[in-house]
């Protein structure tokens, strides 16, 4: 989805996913202007609220499972997760 935040723009790709167990799911986040490394992933289930994952880009925050892993810096950031 996108979204602004002041003069940013966010865009992430896919915007919505569906995979088999065994894959692994990769998102982009595209910023319009960088970011140096302060972006957080939250993962939501419908009817929940979202929860933080992964913290400062790469950083995977504290109770989040460690399948998860969050690179890039800058205006392109790449969350992974094996399922």
């Amino acid at each position: 989805s996108s979204g602004s935040c002041g003069q940013i723009v966010m865009t992430q790709t896919p915007e919505y996913i569906s995979v088999s167990p065994g894959q692994t799911v990769t998102m982009t986040c595209k910023a319009s202007t960088g970011l140096c490394s302060y972006l957080d992933w939250y993962h939501q289930k419908p009817g929940q609220p979202p929860t933080l994952i992964i913290r400062y880009a790469t950083t995977l925050h504290s109770g989040a499972p460690d399948r998860y892993s969050g690179s890039g810096s800058g205006t392109d950031f790449t969350l992974k997760s094996a399922t």
